[in-house]
């Protein structure tokens, strides 16, 4: 993996997601906060950046290591897919079983998540390229010559 793709992904996926975050409507975001009680005033937002700052890592650091060979658009959005719903739906199931809130204000931020990640993970891959190590490389499947039948 160059290091140079790795800082050039990470900083353009935490530009990305910041931006688009930004952009984030209103009402989504009273979604998310209606849901809980005790919520701080002013929030800790250097913990909010720090989320954002793995995040951004993560995605630079992990997007290598499952990119199957294909066009890298196609690959990032499935990267930022698969990602978006790791990180957001098993999240909004546990909170639409504690929270007693329609179950609209724990999927429209899975929606978002997954816009967010789709968008960063095409840039992630825009930025490896084809050059972002296959996983057929490190895994070679064995000629057709080398495999032996399936004995019943």
């Amino acid at each position: 993996m160059s290091i140079k793709k790795l800082v050039l992904a990470f900083f353009a996926v935490l530009v990305v997601v910041t931006a688009l975050n930004s952009l984030m409507p209103e009402f989504m975001r009273e979604l998310a906060s209606s849901n809980f009680k005790g919520l701080r005033e002013q929030p800790f937002l250097h913990f909010h950046m720090l989320a954002i700052l793995v995040h951004s890592f993560l995605i630079a650091v992990i997007y290598p290591l499952g990119y199957r060979g294909g066009a890298p658009w196609f690959e990032g959005l499935r990267f930022g897919l698969l990602l978006a719903l790791l990180i957001s739906l098993p999240a909004a199931l546990h909170q639409y079983a504690m929270l007693d809130a329609p179950i609209s204000h724990q999927f429209l931020p899975v929606l978002w998540t997954l816009w967010v990640n789709g968008i960063a993970g095409i840039v992630v891959a825009l930025i490896y390229g084809r050059n972002a190590y296959p996983i057929q490389d490190r895994y070679p499947r064995p000629a057709a010559s080398q495999t032996r039948p399936m004995s019943t």
